[in-house]
């Protein structure tokens, strides 16, 4: 995944950098309707292999098979852990009450990996992000 966008300021090998958020109408209408408005743009640290500088336009991309394991381990693994929950519950016998009780607590206990994650990332800035080029 590949969006614009502009450095803010460089330190060492990292870049921060503000990404345009990209709406749901896909640009067409030229910032005119409410969603293009409610897309806010994004700052964040990459890795500036592209050695840009402060005010330059960049290329950010975001390696698209950490993407695939962020998004599987945010969305499907609390899924998963819930269903696991309900079903493990309801194998040893607890009524239907308890079962929902056991699936919500596999729910957010699947959220754990994901918070995890997030604050590694947010440690070590660059790890999947990285400039392609500058324009």
């Amino acid at each position: 995944m590949e969006r614009r966008g502009r450095v803010l300021s460089v330190q060492g090998e990292i870049a921060r950098v503000v990404v345009y958020q990209q709406s749901a109408c896909g640009d067409g209408c030229a910032g005119g309707c409410g969603m293009c408005a409610a897309a806010p743009d994004l700052t964040m640290e990459v890795h500036n292999t592209a050695q840009a500088a402060p005010g330059d336009e960049v290329l950010v991309e975001l390696a698209g098979r950490p993407v695939a394991a962020l998004a599987a381990l945010l969305y499907l693994l609390p899924l998963a852990l819930g269903f696991a929950g309900y079903f493990f519950a309801a194998a040893l016998g607890a009524g239907e009450g308890l079962s929902a009780l056991a699936a919500l607590a596999a729910l957010v206990l699947g959220f754990v990996p994901a918070v995890l994650v997030s604050r590694n990332m947010s440690e070590k800035p660059g790890r999947v992000l990285s400039v392609l080029s500058k324009e």
